[in-house]
């Protein structure tokens, strides 16, 4: 679990790093910038058009970003969905990890009680079968106080 916990933790450390280089990429690589720069529109015009209206207006007209804010969102926003995204994928999977370790807790006191159960019923067998022979025994060798106290332990089994 201790190395899980550094192997995440790196990887967050990591996520950093990624989503800046992303940012770099949106402004050097042509194609990259054009879909930073739609989807950056796209995300602007969503984000006022919410706001108006969550704040009781109608959105007539919004003003597009200027090339520059529209890259550098959309970058922002793909850099941070990333980081979002390696942090949910981390949480998911010690998730699934915490959840398997419980499970195999879980199946191995499942044994240890059913193996206990074995046992007192195997235990309760043999005590049975020890009270059947030491009544037997008594009997035999006219041990028993009582043909009465016999009847009864007779009885009890």
């Amino acid at each position: 679990m201790p190395l899980f916990k550094v192997g995440s933790l790196a990887l967050k450390t990591l996520s950093k790093p990624i989503a800046n280089a992303i940012k770099r990429r949106a402004v050097e690589k042509p194609r990259f910038k054009s879909w930073c720069l739609s989807f950056a529109q796209w995300w602007h015009k969503l984000e006022v058009t919410l706001t108006v209206r969550l704040m009781g207006h109608e959105a007539k007209s919004i003003k597009s970003l200027s090339e520059t804010q529209a890259v550098n969102l959309g970058a922002d926003v793909l850099g941070e969905g990333v980081i979002f995204g390696i942090a949910a994928s981390l949480l998911i999977i010690e998730n699934r990890v915490s959840a398997a370790r419980e499970s195999a807790k879980q199946a191995k006191l499942e044994a240890r009680f059913q193996a206990m159960q074995q046992r007192i019923e195997e235990l309760e067998e043999a005590f049975a079968s020890l009270r059947s022979d030491t009544l037997r025994l008594m009997e035999l060798s006219g041990k028993a106080f009582t043909i009465g106290v016999l009847q009864q332990r007779k009885d009890e089994e």
